[in-house]
């Protein structure tokens, strides 16, 4: 691993601005994967998995970052930005460096009691939170967005989820009331 890797994983912690400004700009798009699947890795192998589960995960991990991007790339676009894909990639890639943080705290949960399990959990959801502002400064270097469009665009995947769970809820009523007619 050469000095500008380990340049750019510190500077995910200790200066993420400039950091995925240099990202996005070269787009090390080898390393951002690598980054991104050791991480997914570390997280599975303090879990405990099998092999298959493991690569099943490894797999997952893939097509979701490549969909991840998708989704931020259209929303970026449609919301006037001028950046890449590629270099959305390699600002996901480079966030995931954070699961590098799961691990330890997973084991300290399973050795610790109750209290310390809910510090755990605590950490854990601070952590998801700091890989979406980490998401949202990625878009807003990435794409020249405004800090408020690239929050919009990071809370994009989460809305579309909140919008698919709605209409799956929907059809489903429509489903029960359909049937409940065929029954009467």
């Amino acid at each position: 691993m050469n000095n500008r890797v380990l340049s750019w994983l510190t500077g995910v912690i200790s200066n993420p601005v400039t950091t995925f400004h240099e990202i996005s700009r070269e787009k090390p798009v080898g390393w951002a994967l690598a980054v991104y699947l050791a991480g997914v890795l570390l997280v599975l192998l303090a879990l405990d998995t099998g092999f298959l589960f493991a690569v099943f995960w490894l797999f997952f991990a893939v097509v979701g970052i490549v969909i991840l991007a998708g989704v931020f790339h259209l929303a970026a676009l449609l919301l006037g930005g001028r950046g890449g894909y590629t270099g959305m990639v390699c600002a996901l890639g480079f966030a995931g460096f954070l699961y590098f943080l799961i691990p330890p705290l997973y084991l300290l949960g399973v050795t610790g009691g109750i209290p310390v399990r809910l510090l755990v959990f605590a950490f854990t959801l601070l952590i998801m939170l700091w890989m979406l502002i980490l998401y949202a400064l990625g878009i807003k270097e990435n794409y020249q967005l405004t800090a408020g469009k690239s929050v919009v665009v990071a809370l994009t995947p989460l809305v579309l989820a909140g919008l698919s769970g709605v209409a799956a809820i929907l059809l489903l009523l429509v489903v029960v009331a359909f049937v409940v007619i065929l029954a009467v």
